[in-house]
């Protein structure tokens, strides 16, 4: 047998002694790796609109793995499984078709954080048809999507209960100002319900209901005093601004756990569901809600009675409207930097 050992180097590795040490992709392999992809799949073009299509897919090409290299430079390696030149391409093909920059924004947003998965997952599966449905909508319904994930999905806990009606309103105007118009006609939410972003649903979610859920605290006309057992009176002092009323000092249902388990540690289960239906037993009307949360915001409004009064209300957003929503509130508003995992686990675990 020979004793001679032989070395063999592939793309992307280098050699040392009889082994291989991997060395991963550099960025010119990676960006070679797109262009091959772009170049074998898209169409024939002529004249300008060629040379504008190779322009616009070099460009985002450069802008998602620059991107890439910031946040998840390991991810690089995910260039060479089919799957993600899959993904690839369709960023690249929409955006050398459209020029659209918002488009572009969420697409590549998705593309970083669908390079993040290594196997296959709900959110890998959920990433690729987001941005496989993206280019089908206009601006307007994506806008659509990020009020509905909004109205429905996000509240911000933690507020403190003495300014939390200042809260909402302020982080109502910095997100729903961001999203622009929205597209409400019944023709755009059956759009939207054909594309699986949406379900239109028997059951209907106004605007006052949806924010009365997510911060009952805030919007409470205060708790009758009758209906308080003695044993728990030292729980529910007098409410600040209705006298002969009792209230609870928190938000939502989250800071009521906290609170029962500091101020009463020994409260049975039975007993914390009953003080919940108390908590939340005795809400503004809806108009009143409504017009504490716009706050004299002519914008706001607008957004609230155009939810209330189409089919939006009836709107039930599926994993790949959250994903879409999600992004475009990004997009939109830099300071909305919640990730996304958590509102696709209640989708999963629905």
């Amino acid at each position: 047998m020979s004793d001679k050992q032989y070395q063999r180097a592939g793309d992307g590795s280098t050699l040392v002694q009889a082994g291989t040490v991997h060395v991963g992709l550099s960025y010119a392999d990676a960006r070679q790796i797109a262009e091959d992809v772009f170049a074998a799949n898209f169409m024939k073009l002529k004249g300008e609109a060629h040379q504008l299509a190779q322009f616009r897919m070099e460009e985002i090409t450069d802008r998602f793995l620059q991107t890439l290299l910031d946040r998840n430079p390991e991810a690089i390696e995910n260039a060479r499984k089919p799957g993600a030149q899959r993904a690839l391409y369709r960023v690249q093909e929409e955006y050398a078709c459209s020029g659209d920059t918002q488009i572009a924004d969420m697409l590549v947003a998705m593309l970083v954080e669908r390079f993040g998965e290594r196997d296959r997952s709900f959110r890998q599966l959920v990433l690729d048809e987001a941005m496989a449905t993206i280019p089908k909508l206009t601006m307007p319904q994506i806008a659509s999507l990020s009020l509905i994930f909004f109205m429905r999905q996000v509240h911000h806990s933690n507020l403190p209960y003495a300014s939390a009606r200042t809260a909402i309103h302020t982080t109502l105007v910095s997100n729903l100002h961001a999203i622009g118009p929205i597209a409400c006609s019944l023709i755009d939410l059956r759009h939207l319900e054909y594309s699986g972003c949406i379900a239109l649903a028997d059951g209907q979610c106004t605007s006052g209901h949806a924010l009365t859920q997510n911060y009952p605290g805030a919007f409470s006309n205060g708790i009758n005093p009758h209906s308080v057992p003695d044993e728990w009176a030292a729980l529910m002092p007098p409410h600040p601004d209705f006298p002969d009323k009792r209230h609870i000092p928190v938000i939502d249902k989250e800071q009521l756990q906290e609170y029962l388990e500091k101020a009463k540690p020994e409260l049975t289960s039975e007993e914390i569901t009953r003080i919940t239906a108390i908590f939340m037993g005795s809400p503004m009307s809806e108009e009143e809600v409504k017009e504490i949360a716009t706050a004299g915001d002519a914008r706001l409004r607008q957004l609230f009675d155009a939810w209330d009064e189409t089919r939006l209300k009836n709107a039930e957003i599926t994993s790949i409207g959250t994903a879409i929503g999600h992004a475009n509130l990004q997009r939109a508003n830099p300071d909305f930097t919640s990730e996304l995992d958590p509102w696709l686990r209640e989708h999963g675990s629905r």
